[in-house]
């Protein structure tokens, strides 16, 4: 059935983007992201992801915490605990400035991302949903990926960090094949994602620097069990019946286990 129904909304797409009317509304390309948490295991996990373009910025995230987000608004008892992707990337589509979102418990930080993209463009295409790809290779931060774009739709943008090309991204993975992105359908619409409010607990939304995000991120990852604590001390958690300590030990012991179960991120480093 999706087979059936993506060209022919793909095809209004392009005729609306040849209309000289671009961007003068919102639309969402909705991806399968599959990724490998435990570079050791060939177990997988996939989690289906949003990219939200109006004309002047995109949205990529979790299309689970969207609609959680979405349900949250009418009804503040929407169970807030589906979609495990909490982070969330922005993309100017003036200055070309991308902004990276983390959620930390209970902090939304966000900080700018200088990123420059090499794009290698490989005379090598194939057919999806009754349209060409064209294929293209790009290093970036540890992994080298491999993109399937389609110049009939003419938005330089695409799944993650990912942008340049010149048409949107389908498709693109890694050549471990640990992380990848699959267009899954598309569609018009009316919703305003930038102003969409989280269901997560955030006391705060701190704009950094990115240096000051990884800073934080090394001492969470030293002491997990850092929020409790404050939570604790400051007499904002209090517990009758249970010793602190065995919490704190209970919270190191799970993000010891998570760490070393997580431990194939999609940057395998920040340069």
């Amino acid at each position: 059935m999706m087979k059936n129904f993506l060209p022919r909304l793909i095809s209004f797409v392009v005729i609306f983007f040849l209309s000289n009317q671009v961007y003068s509304q919102n639309l969402m390309f909705v991806y399968d992201y599959t990724y490998k948490p435990d570079s050791l295991s060939e177990n997988s996990e996939k989690e289906p992801m949003f990219l939200w373009i109006n004309n002047k910025q995109s949205t990529f995230a979790s299309y689970e915490r969207l609609t959680t987000d979405s349900l949250y608004v009418h009804d503040k008892n929407t169970d807030f605990t589906k979609g495990k992707i909490f982070w969330k990337i922005n993309k100017s589509l003036s200055s070309g400035e991308i902004t990276e979102t983390q959620y930390s418990y209970p902090v939304m930080y966000s900080f700018p991302d200088d990123i420059k993209l090499s794009w290698e463009l490989i005379n090598e295409t194939k057919t999806s949903f009754g349209y060409t790809l064209y294929k293209a290779k790009t290093r970036f931060r540890g992994r080298i990926w491999e993109a399937w774009y389609c110049p009939k739709i003419p938005i330089s943008d695409g799944p993650f960090k990912f942008k340049g090309l010149p048409g949107i991204i389908f498709e693109i993975s890694d050549t471990r094949n640990a992380h990848s992105f699959s267009l899954i359908k598309l569609y018009k619409t009316n919703l305003d994602v930038s102003g969409l409010k989280s269901s997560l607990f955030i006391d705060k939304q701190q704009r950094i620097s990115k240096k000051e995000y990884l800073k934080l991120k090394k001492i969470e990852l030293d002491d997990p069990a850092r929020g409790f604590k404050a939570d604790v001390y400051s007499g904002k958690i209090v517990l009758k019946d249970r010793d602190p300590n065995e919490i704190i030990r209970g919270i190191e012991k799970k993000a010891l286990e998570d760490r070393k179960k997580n431990n194939n991120p999609i940057e395998l480093n920040q340069h």
